[in-house]
């Protein structure tokens, strides 16, 4: 479980560290950014836009995120019977791709 709290962190880090190299931070509008996660990539993916994950997890573990995520593109999200409902408090869009014959997903 620690992996997946890293996951999230390790993201935001690369995130941070683009839009502070010259190179990118160039070619990187820093206010207007998607994600796509597939699996416990698509996990991760909501928590970098805000999502809380309700329950296995302390409350603080994914505190972290960045508004500057305005997408979210997941694909066969892991894990995504901790979010109930709602799972972002805010507009982000989230595109959710699963399979026609996915037995977990449903």
């Amino acid at each position: 479980s620690i992996n997946l709290v890293n996951r999230h962190t390790d993201i935001l880090y690369v995130i941070e560290n683009l839009f502070e190299d010259a190179f990118y931070k160039a070619h990187i509008n820093e206010t207007d950014i998607g994600i796509i996660g597939h699996s416990f990539g698509a996990f991760t993916a909501l928590t970098i836009a805000g999502a809380r994950p309700n329950k296995r997890y302390k409350e603080d573990a994914f505190q972290s995120y960045t508004r500057a995520i305005k997408a979210v593109v997941i694909l066969a999200p892991a894990l995504h019977e901790l979010f109930d409902g709602h799972i972002i408090n805010n507009d982000t869009p989230i595109l959710f791709f699963k399979s026609e014959n996915d037995e977990i997903l449903g």
